[in-house]
């Protein structure tokens, strides 16, 4: 928890714990009964700020918990992170990219490791074996042990602290 803030902009962990929080922060302006999930098609391509101007006339607001990159599973996270605040929900929305073919899969890949291991660990690896992934000891241990998720993180901390305490400090 204590490096959660510290990590590198825009890496996979750290786009999953910001979207989640900052909508999940948001729930006073915006308690949503539309959540809007998926990939970078649904986090880069949809306006929630103009969306919510124009669903004003049927009384209605949106969130998006979308994060790039995510596999089907990390999308389920996020959304059963979002739905125990978000009790207003009526609608979800996934916006899918079915062209894409790493949207499921048998195998476990690190980024999906990183985005999994953000959430609820044993929750993680509970839907990891759901999805039926092929995940032994390795993989387990990634998740339960966050700070080997982090590790290319948090060696370029060590590595090139000064581009990282510019970039907090920013």
């Amino acid at each position: 928890g204590c490096y959660k803030s510290l990590l590198k902009k825009n890496s996979y962990a750290s786009n999953v714990n910001r979207i989640t929080d900052h909508a999940i922060s948001r729930k006073k302006e915006i308690d949503p009964d539309i959540l809007i999930m998926g990939t970078s098609l649904a986090y880069e391509g949809i306006s929630v700020r103009l969306l919510n101007e124009k669903l004003v006339t049927v009384n209605l607001k949106a969130q998006s918990i979308a994060i790039p990159g995510a596999e089907l599973l990390v999308q389920q996270m996020a959304l059963e992170k979002a739905l125990v605040h978000f009790k207003n929900v009526k609608y979800i929305i996934h916006v899918n990219e079915p062209e894409t073919p790493w949207t499921v899969g048998a195998m476990v890949s690190l980024p999906t490791l990183a985005m999994a291991s953000s959430f609820n660990q044993l929750r993680a690896i509970e839907k990891f074996k759901e999805d039926e992934y092929a995940i032994g000891l390795p993989e387990i241990s990634y998740i339960l042990i966050k700070l080997w998720a982090y590790r290319h993180d948090i060696a370029d901390f060590i590595l090139g602290p000064e581009k990282r305490i510019k970039d907090i400090g920013r």
